[in-house]
């Protein structure tokens, strides 16, 4: 019976991310803090101008609407690149330590099975010509 592949873990130093989904969450994280930060000070800043009369008060709620709105289409637009980006960076990942992609094994798949039914013809020619 073969031995198990012993894995060893390298020394991460205090403070930062010890997995790729740790890294992630961090980032996540800050960005959705200083979204949050950003949010409140427009928030105020709008209060501040329907609190003096500069805008009215159903004016003051479209902008943060419209804030808000803007912030989800950038939110979500953060969200699309960063998954693409990291969908790359896991190809080249896999390409670097030869790992098949799904798209290899279907191709290898369809090779194989071609194959097959040309092996599968000539057994079939083999025994008509011996009969």
């Amino acid at each position: 019976m073969a031995e198990p592949i012993k894995i060893e873990e390298e020394d991460v130093p205090e403070g930062y991310p010890k997995t790729v989904a740790d890294g992630l969450r961090r980032i996540l994280m800050a960005g959705l803090g200083s979204l949050n930060l950003r949010q409140g000070e427009v928030e105020a800043f709008i209060n501040r101008l329907a609190d003096r009369g500069e805008i009215g008060e159903n004016e003051a709620r479209k902008l943060i609407n419209e804030f808000l709105q803007n912030r989800k289409k950038q939110a979500e637009a953060t969200t699309n690149w960063m998954e693409a980006e990291f969908e790359k960076r896991m190809e080249k990942l896999l390409a670097h330590m030869n790992v098949p992609t799904k798209s290899d094994i279907d191709l290898l798949m369809d090779k194989v099975s071609e194959l097959s039914d040309k092996l599968d013809k000539l057994q079939e020619t083999q025994t008509s010509q011996k009969d």
